[in-house]
């Protein structure tokens, strides 16, 4: 791992961390110099219902039913 994050950061390319499924794991990775991270640890996946798509960007509802913040445009 350590080397993965050395070599992104010498030419300035985000790493994301994949599969994070704890708190340990987690705290490694950001003590290495990660900053972005995705897994059932921060959020188990979503249904792809609740998504929705307009004028190429996606929007996902939350639990609570209220419009999350824009996530991404589409490619």
């Amino acid at each position: 791992m350590k080397a993965g994050v050395k070599s992104r950061k010498k030419i300035h390319v985000p790493l994301i961390a994949e599969g994070i499924e704890d708190e340990a794991v987690k705290l490694q990775l950001q003590q290495l110099g990660c900053q972005k991270a995705q897994g059932d640890y921060s959020h188990r996946p979503a249904e792809f219902a609740s998504f929705r798509c307009e004028t190429g960007i996606f929007y996902y509802q939350n639990d609570a039913g209220n419009d999350g913040a824009k996530e991404e445009k589409s490619a």
